[in-house]
């Protein structure tokens, strides 16, 4: 399985698992706010729907990339839940007292402890390995501590987490524990790859499935509760009828007794009334006590046992019963008269016509189990009496319980008699609680599960469909800048240029950009700051194009625009206009980079009859609007074309020259101011064998920028110390030779192994070679540069600056680089004798140098008057066509036999 379908599935759980949480969450909240009441309990409390939330919106938030969004949701729920174990643990439990946040029940200190870890997640993303660690160690626990809750739920003893009332639903609760779990297992995973995008409809998908399965879920158990409610109703309908029934038989069976018992038949004798007595005791088991009194008092007296006669004796006694007796009741009347036993009544009946009252002790709990006969099933009945409960009945065979069930109903009644109870009914059955809670969620979770491969089916469709469009574009254009690659180029002007010939009155124009100096971003900032780099620039040029024109990207940074249509004046502008929009400074990742750029045009034309050769023209007059000074922009000629081909054959004869070895070393001898020769320079000339001497400013720029001035420099260096060593066994040695270094041999790796390499083959020793570099290749890669010369100097090699005063000397820079001697540029030399400007600069040099201790050389002296001054200002030594002209070796070696003339010939000029 690719990365991607694991990554599209990842994708489904984590937005289908967030969407869960944010509408359980939101629910719950909803239902709080809107003070809806389920008809047995909450689904989620308060603060356990806030912190679900709070849960879900992260989630979400770092799925959607919302930085801002996560680390708000991260806090609430920090604050929330540090208030929560806060709040308990000064309460001494979640039981006691309620939130303040919400009024409600808070949620359970273990809980909040779990959710506070999840809020430090949010906090800290998943874009470190060790929050990624975090998130799975903290998934890893939900998921087992959930499991194990749920093993639990279903375990024996498990019917108490069932059975709370000021908890949320738990296994809901469990539920949405592991799904969270899962989620931030899920969470790390892959979170370094580039993540597929599911599309809208895979998402839609998704969550009207979760909005779907979740309000079923609600409905299933809304519909639930509600059903049992209306069972609970119905059997209070029986009870109160049967507690009617009883109560009401009971007193006009008591009524009749007495009548019967007040009797003043002379057959009606004490043996009959006791006979009577039993037989009603025996009819009435609640009946405790009876007593027949006028108002003198009592006539007799009859009691089940001896404490009831008591008890009913002691309720005669008290005032309040006395009083009441004294007021006339046409009907009887039952009253509870003890409050600390209220399962027994005081029962009244009248007999008007003898002026007599029956008075009876009745024990409630007694008369109600043995009257209230109903059918409970999986409920079970309590009565309570102001409040107190009385009596708790259960279908035959059920247990009583230490669980406390949700009270389902209740209500209050009145009884015949005017005494007034109150009936609830609760749930008797946990496997009644357990299918309320199963049912509802594995409809759910169905509909959960079919929610997710529709989704997922979606994405992954959408996800192919994604590749073979990006599959159809990356073959067309360009994957860094998004613009059109070589092939769609070509593609597109082919189509143009055909277009043009058929239409004689239209022609079409070739832009060719490169960008001037790139390469030293890439070098000095990397290439991820280049790749932005090109990126801005390929958006700026992409807002300038006109509709119809096609702009693309060759490689590196150049630019391709193909312009149909286009009048000179219109090619005019858009050149100057994409040199403005270039020219423009670029602020990326807190650099601000400044560019320029070097266009070159090309115009269709009937002499052209592949279109490629419009790119090639194009191409040609970028590089002469280079020459010009760049940031410029340049049509291509004829002419053009003439000086590449020339400049394409010299390369060629350059590398003949090179490969047929060819080149030349010529020697110029500095002197010093007795006339000594103290140093040769080794000057590469090339001889051609047609156009003759070839001047070195016109072949070494062309080697440096081709790269083979890299063979060219191994050999100069080479030949040099060889040459050395040819004067040296001819007893010509003692001075040194100066070789120059390009920038591109000193800054290339291995530089160092290649001089020691040279140095121990040739033999010359280390202290007769001195390099010549200019400042230019000082001010590249400045502290690498300083760290080379530091080496050469422990090698013993002496290094010389040449041409100074050409470039952007830095004096302070300059006092720390190891280097033993400056050469005073010629062209301040040359009007040093006519120039006061130039005359003050050159004095300004030899003062500095010999301030830093450095040897002072002139460059260029031609004439007697420059050399006398130049003796005068303190100069060291002296180089130039007056005193020597560079010499091949063998005339070299002819002026150093004749040195003892050479010197006596200075000497008589001085």
């Amino acid at each position: 399985m690719s990365h991607k379908t694991l990554d599209i599935a990842r994708d489904t759980t984590l937005y289908m698992a967030a969407a869960v949480l944010i509408l359980m969450g939101g629910a719950g909240l909803l239902t709080y706010w809107l003070e809806i009441v389920y008809p047995l309990r909450s689904v989620l409390l308060p603060d356990n729907a806030l912190a679900v939330l709070m849960v879900g919106v992260g989630l979400l938030a770092i799925m959607a990339r919302w930085s801002v969004l996560r680390r708000l949701a991260g806090l609430i729920l920090l604050v929330h839940v540090t208030y929560l174990l806060m709040h308990n643990a000064l309460a001494g439990g979640r039981e006691v007292g309620v939130s303040w946040l919400t009024g409600d029940v808070r949620m359970g200190s273990l809980a909040s402890a779990m959710l506070l870890l999840v809020a430090v997640c949010l906090l800290l993303g998943v874009g470190r390995r060790s929050s990624r660690w975090l998130w799975a160690g903290v998934g890893t626990l939900l998921l087992s501590s959930s499991f194990l809750a749920l093993l639990r739920l279903f375990l024996p003893g498990g019917e108490v987490a069932w059975t709370l009332n000021n908890a949320s639903s738990p296994l809901l609760g469990t539920v949405l524990a592991m799904v969270l779990g899962v989620s931030m297992l899920l969470m790390p995973v892959g979170v370094d790859r580039p993540q597929p995008l599911m599309g809208r409809l895979a998402l839609a998908c998704g969550l009207f499935g979760v909005l779907l399965s979740c309000a079923v879920w609600y409905l299933l158990n809304w519909e639930y509760q509600e059903e049992k409610q209306r069972q609970a109703s119905h059997l209070l309908d029986n009870l109160q009828y049967n507690a009617e029934q009883a109560i009401s038989a009971q007193l006009l069976l008591g009524q009749y007794v007495a009548e019967r018992l007040d009797s003043s038949e002379p057959w009606f004798d004490a043996a009959m009334r006791a006979h009577h007595i039993e037989h009603y005791f025996r009819d009435s088991p609640g009946m405790q006590a009876l007593v027949l009194r006028d108002r003198g008092g009592s006539i007799w007296e009859f009691a089940r046992n001896a404490p009831a006669g008591r008890w009913l004796e002691a309720q005669l006694a008290d005032p309040q019963v006395e009083l009441r007796l004294q007021f006339d009741f046409a009907q009887p009347w039952m009253m509870p008269a003890d409050r600390e036993q209220r399962h027994m009544a005081l029962v009244m009946i009248p007999l008007p016509a003898a002026g007599h009252q029956l008075l009876g002790s009745i024990d409630l709990v007694v008369l109600l189990r043995e009257e209230l006969r109903v059918q409970l099933g999986f409920y079970m009945v309590r009565v309570l009496q102001s409040g107190a409960p009385l009596l708790e009945m259960r279908a035959p065979g059920r247990a009583a319980s230490e669980s406390s069930y949700p009270l389902v109903a209740h209500r209050h009644i009145g009884l015949p008699g005017g005494l007034g109870l109150t009936l609830e009914v609760y749930p008797d059955s946990v496997d009644e609680m357990l299918k309320a809670g199963l049912i509802p969620g594995g409809v759910a979770l169905a509909g959960l599960m079919l929610s997710y491969l529709m989704s997922f089916s979606l994405g992954l469709a959408h996800q192919r469909h994604q590749d073979r469009r990006v599959l159809a574009f990356s073959a067309s254009h360009d994957p860094l800048t998004g613009l059109a690659n070589r092939t769609l180029l070509e593609e597109r002007l082919n189509h143009n240029f055909t277009l043009a010939q058929q239409r004689r009155n239209r022609n079409m124009a070739v832009l060719f950009v490169d960008l001037d100096d790139f390469k030293p971003i890439n070098d000095s900032l990397g290439h991820a700051i280049g790749d932005k780099v090109l990126i801005e620039v390929a958006r700026r040029l992409s807002s300038a194009m006109r509709p119809g024109d096609t702009l693309g990207r060759l490689g590196g940074d150049e630019f391709v625009i193909l312009m149909p249509d286009a009048t000179q004046e219109a090619q005019a502008e858009m050149a100057e206009s994409l040199l403005q929009l270039v020219a423009h400074p670029y602020s990326i990742d807190h650099h601000e980079l400044h560019l320029s750029a070097s266009i070159g045009i090309a115009i269709s034309n009937d002499a052209i009859v592949q279109p490629m050769e419009l790119i090639q023209q194009a191409d040609m007059a970028m590089y002469m609007a280079k020459q010009q000074g760049r940031n410029a922009y340049q049509w291509f000629t004829q002419d053009i074309t003439a000086r590449v081909n020339e400049r394409l054959m010299m390369r060629n004869e350059l590398q003949d020259a090179i490969d047929g070895q060819r080149l030349e070393l010529y020697y110029q001898p500095l002197y010093d101011q007795a006339g000594d020769i103290v140093t040769v320079e080794a000057l590469l000339r090339w001889n051609h064998p047609a156009r003759g001497f070839v001047p070195p400013s016109e072949f070494i720029p062309l080697a440096e920028e081709t790269g083979q001035i890299m063979p060219i420099s191994r050999w100069v260096l080479e030949r040099a110390c060889l040459d050395m060593g040819l004067l040296d066994a001819q007893g010509h040695g003692g001075f040194k030779v100066a070789v120059n270094v390009s920038p591109l041999q000193f800054h290339r790796a291995g530089f160092l192994d290649t001089l020691r390499e040279t140095l121990a083959t040739t033999q010359l020793p280390a202290s007769r070679l001195e390099l010549e570099l200019t400042e230019g290749v000082l001010l590249k890669d400045a502290q690498d540069a300083v760290d080379v010369l530091h080496d050469l100097r422990r090698m013993g090699i002496n290094v010389s600056i040449d041409d100074f005063g050409t470039g952007f000397s830095s004096l302070n820079y300059l006092k720390q680089l190891p280097i033993s001697k400056v050469k005073i540029d010629r062209s301040f030399i040359k009007e040093v004798t006519h120039s006061v400007d130039d005359a003050s600069i050159v004095q300004a040099i030899i003062s500095m140098a010999h301030h830093l201790s450095l040897t002072v050389v002139a460059e260029g002296v031609e004439t007697e008057q420059q050399h006398s001054l130049l003796k005068g200002y303190g100069c060291e030594q002296f180089q130039g066509f007056l005193l020597a002209r560079p010499m091949p070796l063998d005339q070299l070696e002819l002026s150093l036999r004749a040195g003892t003339e050479l010197s006596s010939e200075m000497d008589n000029r001085d």
